[in-house]
């Protein structure tokens, strides 16, 4: 059986997504959250130095849509068609520009 553990701020964000996949597949997985302060002395792990990171039977993958790709695939959730497929993305991506915008919002202005 394969071991998933996601890796995570204590916050929804982006690793909220990732939560969901697991929680819609019926599939188990653990969560490691630590605090913002905590991140600095913990980012060397990862391998971009970025999370949400999954790690799978000891691999860390990074990248939330990579991440949810992958697990779409694992779980069957991912099109039948190379259309299917691209609906997809298109929905991910999407997704992917609200956060940036929401993002913008709590941050401010560059």
């Amino acid at each position: 059986m394969v071991k998933y553990v996601l890796h995570y701020f204590k916050a929804h964000g982006r690793g909220e997504s990732i939560r969901l996949a697991f929680k819609l597949a019926g599939v188990d997985f653990e969560e490691v959250n630590f605090t913002f302060p905590e991140w600095p002395k913990l980012k060397d792990k990862f391998p971009t130095q970025q999370t949400p990171a999954l790690e799978v039977d000891g691999k860390m993958l990074c990248q939330s849509k990579a991440i949810l790709r992958y697990l779409a695939k694992e779980f069957g959730f991912d099109g039948k068609t190379n259309l299917e497929c691209a609906f997809i993305d298109q929905v991910v991506d999407t997704v992917e520009d609200i956060w940036s915008a929401a993002n913008s919002v709590f941050r401010g202005p560059d």
